[in-house]
């Protein structure tokens, strides 16, 4: 295996080149937005706007309208982040002006994650998470990923530590990190399930397999100090009668029922919309077979019953339909650019490739992302285009980086690389926007610059 490196001191120039042209860029970006872009353009603005300002009004998370209910549908960390920066007379700058912090934060975490396994590259992987289209639009808007994906990069750091120099220190900076991300958005949550494995199979795969039993420990204590962490809002939301939970009945409900629209469509050849008025006829059919018994229950015990019933109607369609939902939600997820976010708040588009997605007459959202694109301005089309060619030159990449990877015994960051695309590439199932990609971007990252490196020393490239 190849060892890494101490990571340098750093090369200062080059990492306040990079930070002049982020800060222009963004000036540039934020003096051109369209009005009111943070809260209109945001995907899912208003379900994240309504906690914060319950925070603010009524001191508690409770449902803005009505505090005698808690608040259990979002996570609570990306609330309490946005209360903090909801400054009376400021609109949303304070909220862009410190996600555009943290994207810049986690482009230097990824420096430092990049650098000990090559050395001389860490320059070049800041500069790819902080001008990333997807990162950079996302973090304009009122949304959680940007936060989300800097504690995901957070932990993801911790655990490459822990690959150079097991010890007690980066697992349980990566349990903690695991643990605050996770009450950013609970995509990761199910990874709790294996991590105390985790840690002993790094280990094994740095070299050092005959410490097992002490790295099984230091699992064990990450584990324990990540549930620590999330114990409180699973007790909030137990408290409301969700269970000891951290995601709620609503909201598995809504992600399976999701995922069934796109079998849907897939099966039957119709528009997105037209698969999801099939659903929502569906749950009304199921909830009128229940008679009296569905006024009886709570809205918890409703959703539950709809989870149990979508995971029936889920398991229902053929093969060939889930065969062609994740083949075009994996085009989706690690395919398209993300460039949409940043056209909008530049009022470059009337319509988002979703949009026209949603209209119907596109089997596939590449053929509504050509049609938007027709509809767009040149410059909206430019950007587009500059976005796509800077998507599958990483992907490029990051195929032969897989090669180069094996071929130099890279084992650790191959395995975290490899298992955290996976995990997220199929736990979001046929809904595969791509800003669900930013917590994997730092890794998908990795393995172009690994691509790279590889061509460069083949001399396929200038030599290093």
């Amino acid at each position: 295996m190849t060892a890494p490196t101490t990571p340098p001191a750093g090369r200062p120039r080059a990492i306040l080149a990079i930070l002049a042209v982020y800060v222009v860029v963004n000036l540039a970006i934020l003096l051109l937005a369209a009005p009111g872009a943070p809260e209109t353009l945001g995907a899912d603005a208003a379900s994240w706007i309504g906690p914060a300002r319950a925070l603010l009004e009524h001191g508690a998370f409770v449902e803005l309208e009505n505090p005698d209910l808690p608040m259990t549908f979002r996570a609570p960390l990306y609330p309490l982040f946005l209360a903090g920066l909801l400054w009376p007379g400021a609109g949303y700058l304070p909220l862009v002006l410190a996600q555009l912090a943290l994207l810049f934060a986690g482009g230097l975490l990824v420096r430092r994650m990049v650098e000990p396994w090559l050395p001389g590259y860490g320059e070049l992987a800041l500069a790819l998470v902080v001008f990333n289209p997807n990162a950079l639009g996302t973090a304009h808007l009122v949304q959680s990923d940007t936060l989300y994906a800097f504690l995901m990069t957070a932990a993801t750091a911790g655990l490459l530590g822990f690959a150079r120099a097991p010890g007690l220190r980066p697992a349980l900076a990566t349990g903690a990190a695991f643990a605050l991300a996770c009450l950013a958005r609970t995509t990761g949550q199910y990874l709790l399930f294996v991590f105390p494995a985790i840690f002993p199979i790094v280990g094994w795969t740095a070299g050092r397999g005959g410490d097992w039993l002490r790295h099984l420990g230091a699992g064990a204590a990450a584990l324990v100090l990540a549930v620590a962490l999330l114990l409180p809002w699973m007790a909030h939301n137990r408290a409301a009668g969700e269970g000891f939970v951290l995601s709620t009945a609503k909201l598995k409900s809504e992600f399976l029922w999701d995922n069934i629209a796109y079998l849907e469509k897939y099966h039957r050849g119709v528009s997105l919309p037209a698969a999801e008025q099939a659903g929502a006829a569906r749950r009304a059919g199921f909830a009128a077979g229940q008679g009296a018994a569905w006024q009886g229950q709570s809205e918890r015990q409703r959703y539950e019953r709809l989870v149990e019933h979508g995971a029936e109607v889920f398991f229902s369609y053929p093969p060939a339909a889930f065969a062609r939902a994740y083949a075009w939600a994996w085009a989706q997820f690690f395919g398209i650019p993300g460039v949409s976010n940043l056209v909008n708040v530049l009022g470059l588009s009337e319509q988002t490739p979703f949009a026209v997605f949603r209209e119907g007459g596109h089997d596939t959202y590449l053929g509504a992302g050509l049609e938007a694109l027709r509809r767009a301005s040149p410059l909206a089309s430019l950007l587009t285009l500059l976005g796509f060619a800077f998507v599958l030159a990483l992907r490029a990449l990051g195929l032969v980086g897989l090669g180069v990877m094996v071929a130099r015994r890279a084992w650790p960051p191959l395995l975290i690389a490899l298992g955290g695309i996976g995990y997220f590439a199929l736990l979001h199932l046929f809904v595969a926007n791509s800003r669900y990609r930013l917590p994997i971007e730092p890794l998908l990252i990795l393995l172009a610059l690994y691509g790279l490196d590889g061509l460069r020393r083949r001399g396929k490239l200038t030599p290093r």
